[in-house]
């Protein structure tokens, strides 16, 4: 599946063939209107074709027909958009079921291709009801998207331990992530374990990027348990490298550098080295301010 801006394409991608395309957009109907009566069980969204069929007063598009990617992204709290990608979704899946029951049978490879674009886009789909929607078992359905699942646990796990040690509280962080607050709880009682373990990888001389794939965790969250508990200078030698001259703080007020730290945040078009931000930091917060 691939959610353009404009349209939405799903079905198989193999040499010479051509995916399905709809309008990325999703109608919300009235459900007094003479049409939802008669077209059966009751759908909030409508997706697809179908669209014309139910659409009312013209000015009732603006507030009833949503286009999710109109600005390329969907916003977390933007509820509409999101229950018409779960449409989307939910229509695409059918129809790859519709197609391996009664059309042209898709191919293993198409099937694990369709799988794992599911589970990146939309990974609140079980992979039941994946397996389902293809025809193929659960567990093979796991076995495609395994590694994807375990990307996906790593990175949420990174996001709950860095708000954790940012000092917010469990349930704000539950609201973050979409998880109770019991849930947060027990994934915060395993951090010492973790901690643990990154600390041992390093005690042994293994760089922090390779404990960092070893466990399946966020390189910069592995970062933070290395540099947790040093004072600055000491977080300036273990960080810092000679080729970004960062191993220390600057003498001067001139911080000029030949090259920025790809570690220090996304290369963008302007944007100043990182290192900067260290200095800025060392001579202008004492430690442990909140910035």
């Amino acid at each position: 599946m691939d959610f353009g801006t404009s349209d939405f394409k799903y079905g198989p991608i193999a040499s010479g063939e051509r995916p399905e395309i709809i309008e990325n957009r999703g109608y919300f109907t009235d459900k007094t209107s003479i049409m939802q009566r008669i077209s059966g069980p009751s759908r909030e969204v409508i997706v697809g074709k179908d669209i014309p069929l139910h659409l009312e007063a013209r000015q009732d598009l603006s507030t009833r027909l949503v286009h999710p990617m109109r600005n390329g992204i969907v916003e977390k709290d933007d509820q509409r958009s999101w229950a018409v990608v779960k449409e989307l979704t939910r229509f695409a899946l059918e129809s790859a079921k519709r197609n391996a029951m009664h059309g042209d049978r898709l191919s293993r490879s198409d099937k694990e291709n369709q799988a794992r674009k599911i589970c990146e886009r939309d990974p609140a789909t079980t992979e039941q009801e994946i397996a389902d929607a293809l025809g193929v078992s659960q567990q093979t359905v796991s076995s495609w998207v395994s590694d994807i699942k375990l990307r996906q646990k790593a990175e949420r796990q990174a996001i709950i331990y860095k708000l954790n040690l940012l000092g917010w509280t469990q349930e704000e962080i539950g609201k973050a992530v979409n998880l109770t607050q019991q849930a947060i709880s027990d994934k915060i009682s395993d951090l010492p374990e973790l901690v643990k373990l990154v600390k041992t990888l390093l005690d042994r001389g293994e760089p922090v990027e390779k404990a960092a794939e070893k466990l399946k965790i966020d390189l910069t969250l592995a970062w933070a348990i290395l540099l947790d508990g040093k004072d600055d200078l000491e977080r300036f030698t273990l960080f810092g490298l000679g080729e970004y001259q960062n191993i220390a703080p600057r003498l001067y007020n001139v911080w000029y550098f030949m090259r920025r730290d790809p570690r220090l945040g996304l290369e963008t078009p302007g944007n100043i080295p990182g290192q900067i931000a260290m200095n800025v930091l060392y001579y202008f917060t004492n430690q442990g301010d909140l910035v």
